[in-house]
């Protein structure tokens, strides 16, 4: 199999949304014991990140660059992107969803 641009591409944006997928299920797991905020929560704050990451990744061009982490300039891209794409969730759990667990996103925002 022959990797060219776009195979690359969709890798890592394969990749990315596999690390916001699982950080949401070590967040789930470890907070399962101690809250429990309905299903549709979960299911709809991993959508807004996913949904937030994949477009401020475009705007600043994250899946462009193949080599990712070579530079300072690119470290601090992704983690601005990562940041925004957990306060917009944020922000828009607390207007959307009745049922807000700060400590999941709080922690699902760090595992990530």
């Amino acid at each position: 199999m022959i990797l060219t641009r776009n195979v690359k591409k969709i890798i890592l944006i394969s990749l990315d949304s596999l690390a916001i997928i699982l950080s949401s299920i070590a967040a789930y797991i470890f907070l399962n014991p101690y809250i429990d905020p309905s299903n549709s929560f979960y299911i709809g704050v991993v959508g807004i990140c996913l949904f937030s990451y994949m477009g401020l990744a475009t705007y600043f061009k994250l899946f462009s660059k193949i080599n990712r982490y070579t530079s300072l300039k690119e470290i601090l891209n992704v983690f601005i992107c990562v940041s925004l794409a957990f306060f917009s969730a944020s922000l828009v759990s607390l207007l959307a969803i009745n049922n807000i667990s700060w400590r999941f996103l709080v922690l699902m925002y760090v595992f990530s």
